[in-house]
């Protein structure tokens, strides 16, 4: 993936974007940094494997998350609102990323998710 850059002359230079995990404060920024990507980074989404290994310990946690994503957005239901649920449902009155994922790697199939919010 590249990203083009623009110099005063005109020349135009493709960069390749670096495959790298940022440290995020909240679910709307690990949203973004898998979708978009943040920081100028490439979006997790479209890491190769082997740039998922150079950061797996990061991936892996993050991925219950983005799964947890992917899975409730195709049920309709606005990412906003989704991210709002599982910071109340899994942060245990922290919004600290990292209690919130490790809560919900306890919890991969969504149980006390769809407990709380069952789908129509």
């Amino acid at each position: 993936m590249q990203r083009m850059i623009m110099f005063r002359g005109g020349r135009q230079v493709g960069v390749e974007l670096v495959a790298k995990l940022s440290q995020v404060k909240n679910l709307d920024l690990l949203w973004q940094e898998y979708m978009s990507g943040i920081n100028g980074f490439k979006p997790a989404s479209k890491f190769t494997s082997a740039e998922r290994g150079k950061v797996k310990y990061r991936y892996c946690r993050r991925k219950v998350f983005w799964r947890a994503m992917t899975k409730l957005l195709s049920y309709g239901i606005d990412a906003s609102v989704i991210i709002g649920r599982l910071e109340n449902i899994y942060g245990n009155d922290s919004l600290s990323v990292s209690v919130i994922l490790k809560n919900m790697c306890k919890d991969k199939e969504l149980k006390k998710y769809f407990d709380n919010h069952p789908l129509p």
